[in-house]
């Protein structure tokens, strides 16, 4: 397999099944459960939105990814991570490693996200994403691309290249994390960090990332 197919073509092919996959699920939960179990405000969806918000995602992603993905393959190759399934894949470094990947991506996230509401880049960069007051599933790749290139790929990017992650060990964590992101979207009350996250959206200066490290920095929402 050439590298374009393995460091650009793979990585968004599987990550695409698992947005679009996770988002398809949840969108058949608010075709037919909604607005029963949606969290306070979002109960009605607008689908007008709904349907702006999926084509919007899907050209965000189809024209910036595979361009910052090809930029990428001579650093990846630098930092050391092959394309080998090599026996470090299943050797206690590369899952140590895989488990850092968690924790140095919601520092990544929490901190550029929180610039991106910055006044000053609010409204250019991260007001589109606030569209929605109670997110859809679909919507959490919903940005600018500023913000996507900026914020949303280097919380799944940079924690694999800073580590030199196995590249098959990094791709796990590509689909994880997309998984994760998507159902911090979902919209429903089935899940903590959903409604943590809808909370965010309604009041803009609160949990603007992983709960530790909002009550950390004291902007953890109380009300």
């Amino acid at each position: 397999m050439g590298d374009v197919s393995f460091y650009v073509l793979y990585p968004i092919f599987i990550s695409a099944i698992a947005y679009w996959g996770t988002s398809g699920i949840w969108l058949f939960m608010d075709l037919f459960l909604a607005p029963t179990y949606r969290i306070k405000g979002g109960e009605i969806i607008d689908w007008k939105l709904y349907k702006k918000t999926a084509k919007h995602v899907f050209f965000t992603q189809m024209t910036t990814t595979p361009f910052i993905m090809y930029a990428l393959i001579p650093v990846w190759n630098y930092r050391g991570v092959h394309g080998e399934l090599a026996d470090d894949f299943f050797s206690f470094t590369t899952l140590f490693k895989l488990s850092l990947c968690p924790p140095i991506g919601e520092f990544i996230f929490y901190f550029s996200h929180r610039v991106c509401h910055f006044n000053r880049l609010y409204s250019s960069v991260h007001k589109l994403h606030h569209e929605w007051k109670v997110p859809v599933a679909v919507a959490a790749a919903y940005t600018t691309k500023a913000e996507y290139v900026l914020c949303n790929l280097p919380t799944f990017l940079l924690p694999p290249l800073l580590l030199g992650l196995n590249w098959y060990a990094a791709n796990i964590w590509f689909v994880f994390s997309t998984i994760s992101v998507v159902m911090d979207h979902s919209g429903y009350i089935f899940f903590k960090n959903a409604v943590r996250h809808a909370n965010h959206h309604k009041y803009t200066k609160y949990n603007y990332g992983a709960k530790k490290i909002d009550m950390f920095v004291n902007t953890e929402f109380r009300g």
